[in-house]
This record gives C-alpha cells, sequence and structure tokens, in this order.
C-alpha cells in the first residue's frame, strides 16, 4: 500500500494526465473550466514527470 507521500503523488500525476486527455475533441470549451492553457498544463506535467519518475 502506498504511504501518504506516494499516495498525492500519485494523485497530482493522475490528474494532470485525465486533465490533459479530456475533454476529447472539445478544447474549445477548456478555457471556461480552465486559466491556464492546455500547453501550460502539458509543461508542468512534463516537469512533474521528470522530477518525480514512476516506480513500476
Amino acid at each position: 500500500m502506498w504511504d501518504d507521500i506516494e499516495a498525492q503523488s500519485v494523485a497530482i500525476n493522475n490528474s494532470l494526465n485525465n486533465l490533459l486527455g479530456y475533454p476529447h475533441k472539445k478544447w474549445a470549451l477548456w478555457p471556461q473550466y480552465i486559466s491556464a492553457s492546455p500547453e501550460e498544463v502539458d509543461a508542468v506535467f512534463k516537469r512533474w514527470r521528470k522530477a518525480h519518475p514512476r516506480k513500476d
């Protein structure tokens, strides 16, 4: 089982990954819900993944 830090890491990783995977074919709606652009979120996700590599 995960400790609190691992659980938080998985939650952040999965949240960013899911955010970038949705809404399928509805990218025009993105700014209605999120102030950062998809490119900005993607850059954060890439930095996150580099700083927190998966331990599979």
